[in-house]
């Protein structure tokens, strides 16, 4: 795929979130205060450019010997000379017939990549926020910021490697243009009410079509995975290839899922070129504003750290774009269009004919008890999986009374996990789990046992995960 591409480096060196050239950088509310200039902060300041020199020395020598076909996209000279400011954006067109990561035109740009940029989010309750409110509440009690590039890109493949902020507060990679917004991911690092949203991977769209649409400024499309593991506990590559006919979404060189422009439909607002976002900000769905505290914002604040964002921008006539291929499921009768052949049923399960998701029926499980289906599978050992389902929670009203069901894998040589379903229309959910050494089966289940309501599930999933192809 990437020997069509166009290579895009924003690496990031961001120390104080300071502007400089190739990147516009706003603030919540009037942002983070800028921070003095120290006989320290300024030794550290001077070994950073002079880092930088020798990173565009090499480009320049990379240049002349015709490995690079162009470098007016290194900003002007005055970007490349003027050291000044803490952020620098460097873009460089490879004319090579194969993307190669090992090449030393790249090893350069790492090197600027190596100093990790740094979004911090600090308590300021007596910050001058405005008086207005957005959404029914206020701004604040934190600053943080945002860094946005001034190039945009119509189609290709964008990554950043990063660190989510262990705190109540987001930390996202997401993009904007002409008539939508395109989130890569919204992570939120910890939420106190709910522990799920730590390991949420939630890719989505937002409509900014025109403001007379019934869904302006609502997401109008999301994909919710669970990860195996906690966003702000260490480092990890989120990836998303963006072509004009499909989304693949990566996680450290998994593919997630492959979602088609046609599947998506109306909801479908990622047809023009788009800016590139990293920020932090209050999700009031997640907590309140109004509920967080000083305690969440310990030692300074938090930090939503990151190590660089690439994007590769597609040429104008290439494509070997290949779309969502079909990948085999590994659970037998997984839509119950032969009723409850291969699945174990448990407790208030019952077969319904009509209005499923996909084919004619679905299985409706009752509220509480020990209602439930589940089927056991071949799997490999060591081996990554990813599990999704559809479901439907009719007791939720999307506003004030949410009612959840939960698809689920045990008996795998792992945890025990679940990912939640609970919206009042078909939504698909999904969850990754690796087997253990000497694992030989999994079970697969869904339950209603801890919900008030009755829900619905219908075409589950499983496959074995596919890594992003390196060429």
């Amino acid at each position: 795929m990437r020997n069509v591409l166009t290579a895009i480096s924003l690496a990031l060196l961001i120390l104080h979130l300071i502007v400089q050239p190739g990147f516009a950088v706003q603030t919540s509310a009037a942002g983070p205060k800028e921070l003095p200039k120290t006989e320290s902060n300024k030794a550290t300041d001077e070994a950073d450019k002079q880092e930088i020199r020798q990173v565009v020395e090499q480009l320049v020598q990379l240049l002349n010997a015709g490995k690079i076909e162009s470098a007016s996209k290194l900003m002007t000279t005055d970007a490349v000379t003027d050291f000044e400011s803490d952020i620098i954006f460097l873009c460089v067109e490879f004319t090579g017939e194969e993307f190669d990561s090992t090449e030393p035109e790249i090893e350069a740009l790492a090197k600027v990549a190596a100093n990790y940029g740094l979004d911090k989010i600090e308590w300021e309750p007596d910050h001058d926020f405005p008086a207005e409110k957005n959404g029914g509440h206020e701004y604040g009690p934190v600053t943080s910021a945002a860094v946005i590039s001034k190039q945009t890109f119509l189609y290709g493949y964008m990554e950043t490697r990063c660190r989510a902020a262990d705190g109540p507060i987001s930390s996202s990679f997401w993009t904007t243009g002409k008539s939508g917004e395109m989130d890569v991911f919204e992570h939120y690092g910890n939420n106190p009410n709910n522990k799920d949203s730590a390991t949420k991977y939630q890719s989505s769209f937002h409509d900014w079509r025109t403001p007379k649409r019934p869904t302006f400024g609502e997401r109008i499309w999301t994909n919710e995975h669970q990860l195996p593991f906690r966003v702000a506990d260490d480092f990890h590559v989120y990836g998303l290839e963006w072509n004009a006919d499909y989304l693949n979404i990566f996680v450290d060189g998994v593919l997630i899922r492959c979602v088609t422009k046609q599947e998506i439909g109306d909801d479908w607002v990622a047809d023009h070129a788009q800016k590139v976002w990293l920020d932090s900000e209050t999700f009031p769905w997640e907590v309140k504003p109004a509920d967080l505290k000083a305690a969440d914002f310990p030692d300074g604040g938090r930090k939503f750290i990151v190590d660089y964002v690439r994007v590769w921008k597609r040429k104008p006539n290439g494509d070997d774009a290949v779309g969502c291929q079909p990948e085999r499921n590994l659970l037998l009768n997984p839509g119950f269009e032969n009723g409850f052949a291969q699945w174990s049923v448990t407790g208030n399960a019952s077969l319904q004919n009509s209005n499923s998701h996909h084919g004619s029926k679905h299985v409706r499980v009752a509220m509480g008890g020990d209602g439930a289906v589940e089927q056991a599978v071949a799997v490999k050992p060591n081996t990554t999986y990813i599990l999704s389902a559809w479901g439907k929670s009719p007791g939720t009203n999307n506003t004030t009374v949410f009612h959840d069901g939960w698809i689920g894998v045990k008996n795998y040589g792992g945890e025990f996990r679940t990912a939640s379903l609970f919206k009042n229309k078909w939504h698909r959910r999904s969850l990754q789990f690796r087997t253990g050494a000497t694992a030989k089966t999994a079970t697969i289940f869904f339950t209603n046992q801890w919900s008030d309501e009755p829900v619905l599930i219908d075409s589950f999933e499983l496959v074995e995960v596919a890594a992003r192809p390196s060429e």
